[in-house]
């Protein structure tokens, strides 16, 4: 629907490429192009899985197998979001991007209003990474609707989030293998059942959650430092409180699994060697990438960045 309302904002042109779209984007209706966008955000952002078009996203989740949910949360949600960009490209062509700045901006904040309340109230742990891919995804289109620096570190968390939740989603499956419950309450002691999965899910949490020296620190904080510069001191604030929320609620379970008391449920022997080494490369590339940012991976994102500006 909205790519046919689309069309009709947009008759006097040959096609519908983006590239024609963009070369001409002063030449769409104005009315249209709103209209058409927000039909086109809902179809995407579904796909993305921002608030309040997120229903499915922890239903899917918490069934598929781990390696599913590591592609998804890592290349799904990014592509939908993709073709999100690519529209709002057409606004800040036609010097409408205030108007798309708001939809994306007041939908990453319920995104991470929902995220907030529903990731300390969850009691599975992989509907609780579900809920942090709704945070993450709410940051991203956040950092979309800034400046320079907002848009930079959505392309740099847009890189990270998808290294970090792939590495939490793997040692997930590997938990689900020890313990065969995807619940909180079953699932205790697990660094004294198998240590490299508990010290795996603990530096995952906390690669996923910004802390220093992983990457999704730096783009936390630029976005941050955007909606200040923005002059929504008050929106930055609130961001930050939103991310002391989501953070304590997600260590305080992973904290909880790791050195609780071990259940009394019987558990599986340690899982072979190739279970832990994608985990570990992927978390060697997002230190490497917080650290000491290598030249073409800074490249990557200020082309990816430079596209939005």
């Amino acid at each position: 629907v909205g790519i046919i309302i689309l069309s009709i904002g947009s008759r006097d042109l040959n096609s519908l490429f983006f590239t024609d779209l963009y070369n001409n984007a002063k030449k769409i209706n104005p009315f249209w192009l709103k209209i058409s966008f927000a039909f086109l955000f809902v179809g995407l952002g579904t796909k993305v899985g921002v608030a309040p078009i997120h229903a499915w996203l922890p239903d899917a989740h918490s069934e598929a197998p781990s390696p599913a949910s590591a592609m998804l949360s890592g290349t799904l949600l990014n592509s939908a979001l993709l073709g999100l960009i690519r529209v709002h490209e057409i606004f800040i062509k036609a010097g409408e991007q205030h108007f798309s700045n708001f939809f994306f901006l007041v939908t990453g904040f319920l995104s991470l209003f929902v995220s907030s309340v529903f990731i300390v109230r969850t009691k599975n742990y992989k509907r609780m990474l579900a809920y942090s891919s709704i945070e993450n995804m709410g940051i991203l289109f956040i950092g979309i609707s800034l400046g320079k620096y907002g848009i930079f570190a959505a392309m740099l968390h847009t890189l990270s989030h998808s290294f970090a939740k792939a590495t939490l989603f793997l040692t997930s499956g590997n938990i689900l293998y020890l313990f065969k419950s995807k619940k909180f309450d079953d699932v205790k002691g697990l660094i004294n059942v198998d240590s490299k999965t508990g010290w795996l899910w603990v530096i995952s949490a906390l690669a996923i959650m910004g802390m220093p020296p992983f990457p999704i620190f730096i783009s936390k904080f630029f976005i941050t430092v955007a909606l200040w510069k923005a002059g929504l001191s008050w929106l930055a604030i609130l961001f930050f409180l939103f991310l002391v929320i989501i953070s304590f609620g997600m260590f305080s379970s992973v904290y909880n699994m790791t050195f609780g008391d071990k259940a009394d449920n019987k558990t599986e022997s340690a899982p072979t060697w190739n279970a832990y080494v994608p985990q570990v490369a992927l978390l060697l590339i997002l230190l490497l990438i917080g650290i000491n940012m290598p030249d073409f991976v800074s490249n990557l994102i200020n082309n990816a960045a430079n596209f939005l500006k």
